[in-house]
């Protein structure tokens, strides 16, 4: 559950993450739903540049987690 209430920020710059419960639960969606939920579209293409392929299904269960999470975060 990698998400923006769980990245530490200092002037700007990334200074850390807490709270991995769900990292590496065995899907990637749970872990690349950040990439929709804090990246640009220029820092998605960047990201996936150095991480690699990811197939349409990963994908879009990572977009769906993202609107989810980001729903429940703004409320």
């Amino acid at each position: 559950d990698l998400h923006l209430r769980h990245v530490l920020v200092d002037d700007g710059s990334l200074a850390g993450v807490i709270d991995w419960g769900d990292c590496c639960t065995g899907d990637p969606s749970i872990d690349l739903q950040v990439v929709w939920s804090m990246l640009p579209v220029e820092g998605r293409e960047a990201f996936f540049a150095e991480y690699g392929a990811v197939d349409e299904g990963v994908q879009n269960r990572a977009r769906v987690l993202a609107l989810g999470l980001c729903s429940m975060l703004a409320i």
